[in-house]
């Protein structure tokens, strides 16, 4: 098997259906080096082959990613060096640092993809750091997985191969994998990752000097369709989403840029993605793992997210640890038996019938309607025992920007003064046209406006925005204040430059404020507004 340390994966030996020609394509786009550093594999289909072109689009398809370039691309490839450039200059104490247990689940995985994920811990990891690399196989059918991966990783001998004879899903292989760990610290990545250099060290370091703390890298988009790695520039932090109780990006807030001293200081997340992150096995145990009752899939990072903060620990996001991760366009997790919408609802009801106490109300699955969550008495016991604190002071306290549908400052349609019939209406959520009035009809849909703490006027992920033109148009939320931020005091709805929102016929636009009966709006307050001043 040593010809499989080269360039290429073998399709004799792999039986992989769509593994490129690779002498013809690397002639055919002068590739020399391709993928070195990050850099795209640039492939115009049009000009391959019929057949190379018929592999090329079948790779997707079963993948979420073209697998087609993946397998162009070494197994061993450098990747940049990590940004911001004050990370050259950081020193770690090595020696004084804690050995860390890497584990990777996988199922189904390609092949390059994989095992370019393993020589990347491999090769930019301190020998002294790793303790091992455990990959668990979640029952994968694919023949390139069994004995040929056995035969390749036998090479290795950091590198441990658990397999599971049936599928258990995401958490429970986790879990798995964490129970066979060695080390003092567990470090989960997935399977379609590439680490950057001194990738481990910063991670180790902030759980060396505080076990409560879980450290999480930069995450570095591959993309799905030419694996260049793309520098992640600003950095973003994950944070919680309502009512799917998922994970969405967001700019760092402003009262944490703030806090921080300098450009590679740790920098609080409210939540994380879930798949690649650092925890001392002490502090994962003691938070009680996972859920047993999550099947296959979802809502495993917003439990650990939550369980963390509330419970009296932290998360935070490394800026000199960088990970490069594919996101696939759609998921290949076969779920067996378990189908994936019951999954999921199953798992995000449990999570938040046990952590979002009154805030359950505005998830989808809040009281088991959609589908059946199980007993949740024992998860509850495990939050009493720890002495967690509530959801409202994870909302006050740590992430006070949360934007939850249905929870605004202001909530509820918004009716016109000089036309109490008429509503502001989302309309086909068109991001370049004036918003307009419709008939109020009261039952929700593109006429339910939320305040959030940011002066935002939201539904759902769209905005008000004033910055296009005089017309108040939808945009997407960026979070950032500015043309998105405005003021309501019980009359008017203002801009944060001094103009209002007024009405003429059916268009909303900004003008001058004059107190005049077209700029006059009726709109419920729900709430006090939460203090985007505080810090843990």
């Amino acid at each position: 098997m040593a010809n499989l340390r080269g360039d290429a994966v073998s399709s004799r030996l792999l039986s992989v259906p769509d593994m490129p020609d690779v002498t013809l394509v690397k002639t055919l786009f002068n590739l020399t080096r391709p993928g070195d550093k990050g850099q795209p594999v640039l492939i115009d289909k049009q000009k391959l082959p019929a057949e190379e072109r018929l592999k090329y689009d079948l790779s997707e398809k079963e993948n979420g990613f073209r697998e087609y370039v993946s397998n162009l691309i070494p197994l061993r490839r450098r990747t940049p060096f990590p940004k911001p450039d004050e990370c050259q200059n950081e020193m770690y104490n090595i020696p004084a640092l804690p050995q860390t247990s890497v584990v990777i689940i996988f199922m189904n995985e390609t092949w390059s993809t994989l095992l370019r994920s393993v020589h990347s811990v491999l090769d930019n990891t301190p020998a002294s750091l790793l303790k091992e690399v455990l990959l668990v196989d979640d029952a994968s059918e694919r023949e390139h997985l069994k004995r040929p991966l056995e035969e390749y990783l036998a090479d290795f001998p950091k590198v441990r191969l658990i397999r599971s004879k049936t599928r258990i899903g995401l958490m429970k292989a986790r879990v798995i994998g964490f129970d066979a760990a060695a080390s003092s610290t567990v470090t989960f990545l997935d399977s379609h990752c590439e680490c950057f250099q001194r990738w481990l060290e910063p991670l180790l370091a902030r759980v060396a000097t505080d076990p409560k703390i879980v450290a999480v890298p930069v995450t570095e988009t591959i993309n799905s369709e030419n694996f260049g790695i793309e520098n992640s520039n600003p950095i973003h932090v994950a944070i919680l989403t309502f009512p799917l109780l998922s994970y969405d990006w967001a700019y760092v807030p402003k009262r944490e840029k703030q806090r921080v001293k300098s450009l590679i200081d740790p920098i609080h997340t409210p939540a994380m993605a879930g798949g690649m992150f650092t925890i001392s096995k002490s502090w994962f145990e003691r938070l009680g793992k996972y859920d047993p009752e999550l099947l296959i899939w979802g809502g495993e990072n917003t439990e650990l997210s939550l369980k963390v903060w509330m419970c009296g620990g932290r998360i935070e996001l490394i800026p000199c640890s960088h990970v490069g991760h594919v996101f696939r366009t759609h998921s290949n997790y076969h779920y067996g038996n378990v189908k994936s919408y019951y999954s999921y609802h199953r798992n995000t009801g449990r999570v938040g019938n046990v952590w979002l106490d009154d805030y359950k109300k505005f998830t989808m699955n809040s009281d088991g309607q959609l589908v059946d969550i199980g007993d949740v008495s024992e998860r509850k016991r495990l939050r009493e025992d720890l002495d967690c604190k509530s959801f409202r002071w994870y909302l006050n306290n740590v992430h006070p920007e949360l934007y939850i549908v249905g929870d605004g400052v202001y909530n509820g349609d918004i009716r016109s003064a000089l036309q109490p019939s008429m509503c502001v209406d989302a309309r086909d959520y068109s991001y370049d046209v004036a918003l307009e009035m419709l008939p109020c009809h009261d039952n929700g849909e593109g006429q339910v406006w939320d305040m959030s703490e940011l002066g935002e006027i939201r539904h759902s992920i769209h905005c008000m925005d004033s910055g296009y033109s005089k017309e108040v148009q939808l945009a997407r939320c960026h979070g950032e204040g500015g043309h998105q931020a405005w003021k309501y005091d019980g009359r008017s709805i203002h801009t944060e430059f001094g103009d209002c929102i007024a009405i003429e016929g059916h268009v909303l636009f900004r003008q001058a404020c004059d107190g005049s009966l077209s700029q006059q709006w009726t709109w419920h307050k729900n709430r006090e507004q939460r203090n985007l001043t505080t810090h843990i």
